[in-house]
């Protein structure tokens, strides 16, 4: 019998949580049934290794166990089961698996929070904000980005993307709890000169909330805050250092309405000075803090569009799977060619795109775009929302590019959780159900349990409660319920 499948607080290999005695979990892979287990754990130091837990022979059928030391911040635990079976009999070590602390106590945060935007224009939709840092460096070493912000962030490190996840920070009841993300940054690093750049939008934070899309639920500001720490010295903080813009070329975002972006204005120019936020009310207080402790939201599978022929003969493509997601662009164009997607979950009665099932309730008060509106440069053009996310299977183009010169892939995103429960039957009508049921969990777990992947997106109780047996039986979904339940102890 051996150890497979290591997690630490049901996600594998965690960088950056702010849990100082998790849960170690592990499945069991031959054998009958487990009699008994070893746990050795190890810090990892700049020296090599140094023994942290050992938990000697211990006769159990447990299979996750509560770390009995705490853990301090910045640490790398590297841990291993040893399994024995009925027989008592073991095949060996599993693979290590590790996690990692972030900053534990906020006095850690050198970094303060900055402001971009001078003034805010609160009615209107707003351009993203661009930030950055150029800063230099005599060597590098073990790195570490901690951060977060007011709005949805996506960074850069010397011209390359910073990890894979994306809708960072996630959602959260920001005014008393507001999740940020750690990286491992060591290899975008040089010696010499080095550019962090940010850009936010407006996510959940400011932007459209809920079925009747309220704005500025949480705040009228866009903030950054973030920790840039070389073999865990702060290297770079966000502080009145930063430059700033809104001249880039994301034009106006929102979760549920869409985005806007003009390729031509990638070359950013025009800068101004941040400013530097002091607590007030709360809102920027560090003791509001927290690691997610939670699995990524990340992209997952693609789905390649596909022209169909509609009766009112608008471009319609087909994607073949509706999901909850974005498209990604690539089209070969002219510098101001435009091209205008409306993402739909299906066809009317006549055979036609329609989004009129997006409506809440059937009332036409408000409309919901989930619209896309892509300015072209010169050439090659690829390109994926940011700071946006619809429920769709179709998608109606608005262009004079020629069609042949357009390529349309669908993206899947929400939590990155395991598939645990499989079920096939004779019943190919069953298997589709199944089918349906797993998806539609994929298209509302993005960060918490939403309502729906369209008009809402926004964690409610009814369906989620109701689901809750579903979900876990089919998808590993412990870290994102956990998390839900957090917020609403919080709200309530």
């Amino acid at each position: 019998m051996r150890a497979v499948k290591l997690k630490t607080e049901h996600v594998a290999n965690p960088l950056g949580i702010d849990v100082r005695r998790p849960v170690l979990s592990w499945v069991c892979e031959g054998g009958i049934r487990q009699s008994a287990y070893r746990i050795m754990a190890e810090v990892l130091t700049k020296e090599g290794r140094k023994a942290f837990w050992d938990s000697g022979k211990v006769v159990s059928r447990a299979m996750q166990v509560r770390l009995p030391k705490e853990a301090e911040s910045r640490r790398r635990i590297v841990w291993k089961v040893l399994l024995w079976d009925e027989k008592d009999e073991t095949e060996g070590w599993s693979d290590e698996a590790f996690f990692e602390t972030a900053l534990l106590d906020p006095a850690e945060w050198k970094a303060r929070w900055i402001n971009p935007e001078d003034p805010v224009l609160e009615e209107a939709y707003q351009p993203a904000s661009y930030l950055k840092k150029t800063f230099s460096l005599d060597k590098t070493g073990s790195a570490r980005l901690y951060i977060t912000a007011h709005g949805l962030y996506e960074a850069h490190l010397n011209g390359q993307r910073v990890g894979d996840q994306v809708l960072t920070p996630g959602t959260s009841q920001y005014d008393l709890r507001l999740q940020y993300q750690t990286y491992d940054v060591t290899d975008l690093l040089k010696e010499g000169e080095n550019v962090l750049d940010v850009v936010i939008g407006n996510g959940w934070y400011r932007g459209s909330n809920g079925m009747t899309g309220t704005r500025n639920v949480f705040g009228k500001d866009l903030a950054l805050l973030c920790q840039l720490e070389v073999d865990g010295i702060p290297a770079v903080i966000s502080d009145e250092s930063w430059l700033a813009s809104q001249e880039g070329p994301n034009r106006s975002n929102d979760m549920q309405q869409g985005e806007t972006y003009d390729a031509r204005k990638e070359e950013i120019s025009d800068w101004h000075p941040v400013k530097e936020e002091s607590s007030r009310e709360g809102t920027f207080d560090l003791v509001h803090l927290v690691c997610s402790d939670s699995v990524p939201i990340r992209e997952q599978e693609t789905f390649p569009g596909r022209w169909i022929d509609v009766p009112n003969g608008e471009l319609v493509a087909d994607f073949g799977q509706n999901l909850a997601g974005y498209i990604k662009i690539r089209v070969t164009a002219k510098a101001g060619d435009k091209i205008v997607l409306t993402h739909g979950e299906t066809l009317d009665e006549n055979g036609n795109f329609t989004v009129n099932n997006f409506q809440p309730g059937g009332r036409t008060e408000r409309s919901l775009d989930q619209k896309i509106t892509y300015i072209c440069k010169d050439g090659v053009n690829e390109f994926s929302p940011s700071f946006s996310i619809f429920g769709f299977r179709y998608a109606r183009a608005e262009t004079d590019i020629p069609v042949e010169k357009i390529e349309l892939t669908s993206v899947a995103v929400y939590s990155d959780m395991d598939q645990i429960g499989y079920f096939t039957c004779s019943d190919e009508e069953v298997n589709q159900l199944v089918h349906n049921a797993l998806w539609s969990q994929k298209s509302n777990f993005v960060d918490v349990p939403t309502d729906c992947p369209t008009r809402e997106r926004a964690g409610y109780t009814g369906d989620a409660q109701v689901y809750i047996p579903t979900a876990l039986y089919l998808m590993d979904a412990y870290p994102v319920f956990r998390k839900w339940l957090s917020e609403l102890r919080l709200v309530q």
